[in-house]
């Protein structure tokens, strides 16, 4: 049977028969979205490796704020210590009577402090006079700096004279992040002359 194909369409309303693409064609259609999904690919391996990247530093910023809080909490301690100190001082040289020159024995204790001890708090009460703070040791010498704080505040001219019986009250133990921390109170007793001081 022979089939014969006739229409009768005017020329330029005639379907035009798609032409076959040209092999060289075709591979630069293959070629573009081969490239184009390469770099698709590569666009989401950098994506993901920013987001474990910085997932990382994110989890790692957390460990060191989580080390670091008590620390910060006692540096604002040791801040509202010191807001106290500045309102007590003319109180307690009013209360005791006394000419004892309370700034430089601040600076004193101040200068006496070694590298790894910070105060919290100093008070007097009933004629002894307290020094509070802390001690951090990676190494695990906390007494041996505080024995030092000890020594150098035993060396102190000021100090020296006018304290007595410089010893250790109180000591509490504990860490921060695996690091020995200590906690201490030293008492001495303000000497007889305090008041005669300059």
């Amino acid at each position: 049977m022979i089939w014969i194909n006739i229409n009768l369409l005017p020329e330029n309303l005639r379907k035009k028969e798609a032409k076959p693409l040209s092999e060289d064609l075709s591979k630069k259609v293959v070629f573009t979205a081969a490239a184009f999904l390469a770099v698709l690919l590569t666009i989401n391996m950098l994506l993901g490796i920013y987001i474990v990247v910085k997932g990382g530093m994110l989890s790692r910023a957390r460990k060191e704020w989580e080390s670091v809080r008590p620390s910060s909490e006692k540096i604002d301690r040791l801040s509202n210590g010191i807001a106290r100190y500045e309102n007590d001082l003319a109180n307690i040289e009013s209360v005791l009577d006394i000419n004892f020159q309370w700034a430089k024995a601040l600076d004193e204790i101040a200068l006496a402090l070694p590298e790894k001890i910070w105060l919290e708090d100093i008070d007097v009460e009933k004629g002894y006079l307290y020094i509070q703070g802390g001690v951090v040791s990676p190494e695990a010498r906390e007494m041996t700096a505080l024995k030092e704080f000890i020594d150098n505040l035993s060396r102190s001219t000021l100090l020296g004279f006018y304290l007595e019986d410089l010893s250790i009250d109180s000591v509490d133990r504990d860490s921060i992040g695996g690091t020995p921390i200590l906690d201490f109170v030293l008492k001495a007793q303000l000497g007889e002359d305090i008041g005669q001081g300059d």
